[in-house]
């Protein structure tokens, strides 16, 4: 079950100017990203759409072809001709070839006429591992995250809802019920398969399964974010743990109840929040503007996947 998202907006805001260069729409598992740029990719005459998840699709890019030839590889593989139309081309999960990120800022040099995006997660820590770096000034980015709360009542069709909530000055008669749906979607979230399930069933009781696949598939990609099988432990207990604890304030030293030292934790969550799973948000001490974060302060620890 697809959804409107208000992503598609900024795609179709990039896609109009003509100065774009080619974009990398990030964002953790599951938050839809896949569906969105396949949904985008209906408006343009000929659509590409790349799995680099898939071996056998990444090969193209792995063979030291230069932009062209890899591009003209891709139109042969999909028998599309160059000419007339707008083409888009969606490579999704860049992170699993390092080859292609390397090739963006050749796309946005030699074939600007190409409309290219790339999804992925992970992103830092893949090309990190491989000693890549984003070619600085040839692609742009865009985040996705889960549905907000005004996606959420257009994925389960309240467009009343929307309409009264963006009402200015809101009409106090509406309080009760946009309240009611607030509460609502705090219980659920903001993970697509998630609503997509309530939407179907409207029962919360088929909820948990799914989070409790969610945060499976969370704790398994680990390995993925981990150095050596020391961080992988630690990290299979803090995406565990922080949900648990999400809002409030806590120390690295011991984190969850736990013998890790404060090195090990601190490097933990940050690699979580490269995967845009967690957001710390530190304390301020200061009296002025701007108010600077005080790193040597115990953190206040705030999950993005709410619903896991």
């Amino acid at each position: 079950m697809r959804f409107s998202r208000t992503i598609l907006n900024d795609l179709h805001k990039w896609a109009e100017r003509p100065s774009r260069k080619p974009l990398i729409l990030r964002g953790a598992r599951q938050v839809g990203k896949t569906v969105a740029g396949k949904m985008f990719g209906r408006c343009f005459d000929t659509f590409i759409y790349i799995n680099l998840d898939k071996a056998k699709e990444r090969i193209v890019f792995q063979r030291g072809l230069d932009v062209r030839d890899v591009y003209q590889a891709l139109l042969l593989r999909d028998g599309i001709s160059p000419t007339g139309g707008k083409i888009f081309l969606f490579l999704d999960e860049i992170q699993e070839c390092p080859e292609s990120v390397k090739l963006l800022r050749y796309f946005y040099e030699e074939l600007p006429e190409v409309y290219v995006m790339a999804a992925g997660s992970l992103l830092e820590i893949a090309l990190e591992k491989e000693q890549i770096s984003f070619p600085v000034g040839r692609v742009e980015h865009r985040f996705m995250y889960p549905l907000s709360f005004i996606e959420f009542l257009y994925a389960i069709g309240e467009e009343q809802v929307v309409a009264a909530l963006e009402t200015i000055p809101f009409p106090e008669f509406a309080y009760d019920v946009v309240k009611g749906y607030f509460e609502r979607y705090i219980l659920i979230g903001g993970m697509p398969e998630v609503v997509a399930t309530y939407r179907k069933t409207e029962n919360l009781t088929t909820l948990p399964e799914i989070y409790d696949s969610l945060l499976t598939s969370y704790i398994d990609d680990a390995e993925k974010y981990a150095r050596n099988r020391t961080m992988s432990r630690v990290l299979r207990h803090c995406i565990e743990t922080v949900p648990l604890l999400a809002g409030q304030r806590v120390t690295f030293e011991g984190f969850g109840k736990s013998n890790y030292r404060s090195r090990e934790v601190g490097e933990a969550l940050r690699t979580l929040q490269q995967a845009m799973l967690i957001y710390l948000l530190y304390p301020s001490t200061s009296t002025e503007i701007p108010l600077l974060p005080d790193l040597k302060k115990n953190h206040a620890c705030n999950f993005w996947i709410q619903d896991c």
